[in-house]
């Protein structure tokens, strides 16, 4: 690779529009990002709270989050609990999700984490979202 595409990826990385290699982004919707502390101290001590529990490090840009090291997936559950689950999660390799699917694939990987877990129901586009991760035919209604 060429200088300038690194500093591309290290600008996109910074500016949460690509995530870090150990980490993910999360995307809040303006609706919910009253429910995330504001700038200053108890901005500060959220970051703080979370990197004491995770060893994840945070850092803000406009509407994204970005989470490095550590705890990822707990860290990520700490703050989708925030914003009830509705922030989208970019990974690494570039695929998004929703909360639902992110804290399926986490507790996959983490075996059965309960922190991982929504504390709400889904919603039908989550569901459907969910039914067509886990089938490669898709769901019922779309083979129809």
């Amino acid at each position: 690779r060429n200088v300038e595409q690194m500093l591309k990826e290290a600008s996109e990385e910074a500016d949460g529009l690509r995530a870090p290699a150990d980490g993910v982004v999360l995307k809040v919707p303006p609706v919910h990002a009253p429910k995330l502390p504001e700038l200053g101290e108890k901005r500060n001590r959220f970051v703080e709270e979370i990197k004491a529990k995770t060893h994840s490090m945070l850092s803000f840009c406009e509407d994204r989050i970005i989470i490095r090291g550590g705890q990822v997936p707990v860290a990520v559950a700490w703050i989708q609990g925030r914003v009830l689950w509705r922030a989208e999660i970019t990974c690494y390799d570039g695929s998004k999700m929703d909360g639902w699917q992110y804290s399926l694939s986490a507790e996959r990987a983490l075996h059965a984490n309960p922190e991982l877990v929504p504390d709400r129901e889904p919603d039908v586009d989550e569901v459907e979202a969910i039914l067509r991760s886990e089938s490669p035919q898709g769901t019922t209604a779309e083979r129809a």
